[in-house]
Parts: C-alpha cells; sequence; structure tokens
C-alpha cells in the first residue's frame, strides 16, 4: 500500500480526529490532538481493514529552545497492510501525556525513556521511574 492510498483509509476511518497528514522520507505522519491520541491508535489498531496493532517505536522530540512543547511519535506497523506509519500529537511543556501502556504493553519502557530524557509525565503509566541510575 502506497502512502496516498493509506493517508485515504486512514482519515476516512478517523475522519476529523485528524488534525492534519503528511508524508516525508516515505513514511506517513498523521497528527492528532493529544486528548484523542489514543482513541486514534486503539481505532486504527483493531480496524480490522487497518490492523496497525503493533507499536515499533515511540519517541519524543524537545522544541523548547524554540517554541515551548514536545512532539510524540507512536510508530505502528500493520503487518496486514505491511505498511508502518507515525501517530503524531503535541504537548506543551509541563503538559502530562496519555501513556499508550493501556493499548501497548512494550510502551512501557518507551515511555519511561521519554520521561527519563525529556520530562515528560504519562498519566496512568504502571512504573514512570528512571531507567538508568545516576
Amino acid at each position: 500500500m502506497n502512502n496516498v492510498s493509506c493517508q485515504k483509509l486512514v482519515n476516512s476511518i478517523l475522519g476529523e480526529l485528524v488534525v492534519s497528514t503528511k508524508t516525508s522520507g516515505g513514511y506517513l505522519y498523521i497528527l492528532v490532538s493529544s486528548d484523542v491520541v489514543l482513541r486514534c491508535m486503539s481505532i486504527l489498531a483493531t480496524n480490522t481493514e487497518t490492523l496497525f496493532a503493533s507499536l515499533t517505536d515511540c519517541f519524543a522530540v524537545n522544541y523548547s529552545s524554540v517554541q515551548q512543547y514536545h512532539e510524540i511519535y507512536y510508530q505502528l506497523h500493520s503487518y496486514k497492510l505491511d505498511k508502518t506509519i507515525f501517530i503524531v500529537t503535541t504537548i506543551q511543556m509541563g503538559e502530562t501525556a496519555q501513556s499508550a501502556t493501556i493499548l501497548f504493553s512494550n510502551a512501557n519502557w518507551y515511555e519511561r525513556e521519554i520521561f527519563e530524557k525529556n520530562g515528560i509525565n504519562f498519566a496512568k503509566h504502571p512504573n514512570l521511574t528512571n531507567i538508568l541510575e545516576t
């Protein structure tokens, strides 16, 4: 499936929940607001047309030196479509993000790493502690 077809499919499923989409480096990026990010990932993971049920990476980009926000990227893969996409959300400095551990157990480690490196708190995370001891 190419990015254009995937973009149309995702937009038809998520509808007004999508803020914007773009392609870069061969990947599709879907921007959603932070209050619906879990809902969007749940829909895409369970929808029989998409089955983006594997979280393969999660990371944050800190834009504090330019503007006061972070972007959190959730990399999802669909074995059914043989396609990888990124769900992207923005949170302001000091805000708490929603933990994706309720959907993907491996988000535990990724979110702990983001917490340690970027200081982002994740609501309802089961063990939000530093990975490395100082």
